[in-house]
């Protein structure tokens, strides 16, 4: 198969859109002429569209890109955070300062040490959410109003322009507090699995329903745990008062924690063939308990019922028609058919699903990539072996230049984040293209798809879609859809840019599906 070329006469253009101030924006403009990524007329083009992107009107407290960013920086006064542990204790944001505000960075860390002292004169409780290195010469400081009066966070960085760079101090990084405005509930309400239950949980510590409904009665109160009981004392799905802005949340984070709690208590409301499951397993499903994978990321299977004799369902759980979805467990999936059913035609018909997916799921996630791109002719052994060297040691080389044969890799795909980042690295980049590379190579032969689609409907998963509706202010659940067989209609792709960046490595290459 050959190398993806990169298309030619194709010029990926700087985005104005993405610099933080005007100044950062000429440097980056004038970097590019320096280097012929640009022509003067496309330069000066990009230049008087950078000028009206600032003739805006400013405040000066507030400048634009702290208004419009999506961190702490651009927050509102009276946005509300919560303890991630109280519900009842909450802080409203009050204002958001860069230091030293008089040039882009303190000369010495004796300086900024001075400054601290001084705030914490004015902000007695003050928390510092990093610890500052030797490069890291400016902050920029958070204040709360809390109960007990003000509270302030800071948080290191390299200079001011980063302080005031947006979405630099993300909404869910105030420590011990979690965003509780409108605009950040779907997603950091609480309501998700790992909020709930936290991010270690293990199949030989799975829960009991009355366990589910104590951790919900901690983290949530009884306003949200007391519907999830009477779903097993009346049999009925819950209703929450008073919780119409949490719509979206209860129905796609939520529904994942008690839709389990559901079809065990066989509740009315929730429909579909679920029931025919129970025969697999061998025994009912009141009689089983819960494990939720919070381990993992955007897992397909959000929960799994485990029978005392070791056999699990797994329980997809989806709002609506459902959502994308990261598959960890498709390589297991295909290990159990192998055990369970060896002449089962599937695993013969697509072979090279088989072939791909066992491969990744039993290499680590530097040699998976590599050593898959040279199987499948992306690159040869030498190639493959260069790309290693980067890895062993872990090179912290930044410059392209020194590794000519890997220039064909580099310029395949562009960089969110280039050389001038801080945490660039080659190895990264270089390991990030040849992810994006295998994963379009792979996705695009019929076979991987196709097999991979007919290998997830051979798994034993309960799909679950949890319906809700707004009633005066309550938020009102009115069925559990179920299917049995899972009957997943989309499309299956590896994603080679979910886990592999040019700052970072963070796992191996994900499997995506995307619903019709």
């Amino acid at each position: 198969m050959p190398f993806p070329k990169k298309h030619k006469n194709v010029v990926r253009l700087p985005n104005i859109n993405a610099y933080p101030d005007f100044l950062s924006g000429v440097q980056d403009l004038q970097n590019h002429l320096k280097n012929g990524d640009i022509s003067s007329d496309i330069h000066k083009k990009l230049y008087q569209d950078l000028i009206h992107r600032f003739m805006r009107t400013e405040s000066f407290e507030t400048p634009w890109f702290l208004r419009e960013a999506v961190g702490i920086s651009g927050r509102k006064l009276g946005d509300v955070f919560q303890n991630l542990k109280n519900p009842k204790d909450q802080i409203t944001f009050d204002s958001f300062k860069a230091y030293p505000d008089n040039k882009m960075r303190f000369e010495n860390m004796e300086e900024m040490l001075k400054e601290i002292t001084n705030i914490e004169k004015k902000i007695p409780k003050l928390t510092q959410v990093n610890q500052p290195n030797k490069l890291q010469m400016a902050f920029g400081l958070a204040v709360f109003d809390s109960a007990e009066g003000k509270r302030g966070f800071i948080k290191f960085a390299r200079d001011v322009q980063q302080v005031n760079n947006p979405g630099w101090w993300k909404n869910d990084a105030i420590p011990g507090y979690q965003p509780y405005f409108k605009t950040a509930k779907k997603v950091s309400s609480g309501f998700s699995p790992s909020s709930i239950f936290g991010k270690a949980t293990n199949k030989s510590a799975a829960f009991t329903s009355e366990d589910v409904i104590k951790k919900i009665n901690d983290r949530l109160g009884p306003e949200f745990s007391q519907p999830i009981a009477e779903i097993i004392s009346k049999k009925v799905l819950p209703t929450f008062k008073d919780q119409k802005e949490n719509e979206t949340a209860i129905r796609d984070n939520f529904g994942e924690v008690f839709g389990p709690i559901a079809l065990m208590s066989n509740a009315q409301g929730v429909t579909g063939p679920y029931k025919e499951a129970e025969k697999y397993l061998g025994q009912t499903f009141s009689s089983c308990k819960i494990f939720y994978p919070t381990q993992q990321t955007n897992p397909l299977t959000d929960s799994y019922l485990i029978a005392s004799n070791g056999k699990e369902m797994g329980i997809s759980s989806k709002g609506k028609k459902g959502a994308n979805a990261s598959i960890n467990s498709l390589a297991k999936n295909i290990i159990q058919l192998k055990d369970n059913d060896p002449k089962n035609p599937l695993l013969k018909k697509y072979k090279f699903t088989v072939d791909v997916l066992s491969f990744l799921n039993e290499a680590d996630y530097i040699n998976g990539p590599v050593d898959l791109a040279e199987k499948i002719k992306l690159i040869d052994s030498s190639t493959a072996q260069e790309i290693k060297k980067l890895w062993q040691p872990r090179s912290e080389e930044k410059d392209i230049g020194k590794y000519p044969k890997l220039r064909k890799i580099y310029d395949l795909y562009t960089f969110d984040r280039g050389p001038d980042d801080v945490k660039f690295r080659l190895r990264f980049a270089i390991l990030a293209n040849i992810a994006k590379a295998v994963a379009e190579k792979v996705n695009g032969t019929k076979e991987f798809g196709e097999g991979a689609l007919n290998f997830l409907n051979q798994s034993q998963i309960i799909q679950a879609y949890t319906q809700t509706k707004s009633n005066n202010n309550d938020v009102v659940v009115t069925e559990i859809r179920t299917i049995y067989p899972p009957n997943f209609q989309g499309t299956l792709v590896l994603n080679g840019g979910k886990n592999y960046y040019s700052t970072n490595a963070v796992g191996k290459i994900a499997f995506d599906f995307k619903p019709k």
